[in-house]
């Protein structure tokens, strides 16, 4: 029998049609979910920095939401941009049943029913200060405090019809609290998308300008957010989150903590979502527009090795532009 000297590999690369058949990850409009900030004014606000470049006005949101429905992406993730003399220490805001996100899900979900519906839970974008919970007279950050604010915060939006909760806050037993005050309202199959692994990441700048939280970029958060040095913690928080009673794991941001990713994806079957984060996203749009990279080919190959290092689905700004 004749022995092969090398393998001829080409042979699977060798044209387009071979190269789909083969391979091993895709992106549809189905992995992704679009992060929408709304306000309530009737205009939509510019946001340069980043690709989607708008907080959406409420009268614009069901036209949007239809938009994003016929390319196929079939989640959205709701954030609301407050006027900053609306936010105060207390982010009583977060609990008004006539508030921004309420009004957005309710309206959402009787005209689309079909659209999978995701408010942030956490509240920074309700806070003069910035950070994601409620502090003290010295800046000390309360958790238990917090986290009574983000159980009424869960279960409000649940009654407007909220398909999943997803807690960003990364505080201390939040998610099995939530789960249970989720139960004990009778919403038993809302479902949790626990924040297990966020970062206190330099990445976050074109987020906080679209919260109208710019002046506080320096905020450091890294009393409750992960630090970058750590994946073993990263994963402790992970296997937290599980026993508690997430859903879906979500890592963030995704495309320097792909090692988190797959650690993740090796100990639990549970969904794994990531999240590419303004910056992220920013950094290739600004690129591009200075033709150092090509958009679309940049924005595929980082969503690709999200989907490769074991995420099944992915938060991006980039979410209709990638498919329009």
């Amino acid at each position: 029998m004749q022995s092969h000297l090398f393998e001829r590999n080409r042979r699977l690369r060798l044209h387009p049609s071979i190269r789909t058949m083969v391979a091993e990850n895709t992106i549809l409009p189905c992995h992704l979910i679009k992060p929408i900030f709304i306000h309530l004014g009737q205009d939509d606000i510019p946001l340069p920095r980043l690709p989607d470049g708008r907080v959406t006005a409420m009268s614009n949101l069901l036209a949007y939401i239809e938009k994003l429905l016929k390319i196929g992406i079939l989640g959205v993730n709701l954030y609301p941009t407050l006027n900053k003399e609306d936010k105060d220490l207390t982010a009583e805001e977060a609990l008004n049943p006539d508030g921004i996100i309420p009004q957005a899900i309710k309206l959402i979900k009787e005209n689309f029913p079909e659209c999978v519906v995701i408010p942030d839970i956490a509240l920074d974008p309700y806070t003069s200060h910035g950070h994601d919970g409620l502090i003290d007279s010295l800046g000390n950050i309360l958790n238990d405090k917090s986290v009574d604010m983000l159980i009424r915060q869960s279960v409000l939006y649940a009654d407007m019809g909220a398909d999943y909760v997803a807690p960003s806050d990364m505080f201390d037993g939040r998610t099995v609290k939530i789960r249970q005050a989720l139960d004990a309202a009778n919403h038993n199959y809302v479902g949790i998308i626990a924040y297990s692994a966020k970062f206190a990441s330099a990445y976050y700048g074109p987020f906080r300008a679209a919260l109208n939280n710019d002046h506080l970029k320096a905020i450091d958060k890294r009393s409750y957010q992960l630090e970058p040095t750590n994946s073993r913690q990263a994963i402790d928080e992970v296997l937290s989150d599980i026993n508690e009673g997430a859903d879906m794991i979500m890592i963030k941001p995704a495309g320097h903590y792909l090692d988190i990713v797959l650690k993740t994806r090796e100990i639990t079957n549970k969904p794994i979502a990531v999240f590419q984060v303004s910056g992220e996203c920013a950094l290739i749009k600004h690129a591009a527009e200075s033709g150092i990279i090509d958009e679309k080919r940049a924005v595929m190959e980082q969503l690709l090795s999200m989907r490769r290092a074991g995420a099944d689905l992915i938060f991006t700004y980039y979410a209709e532009k990638l498919f329009s």
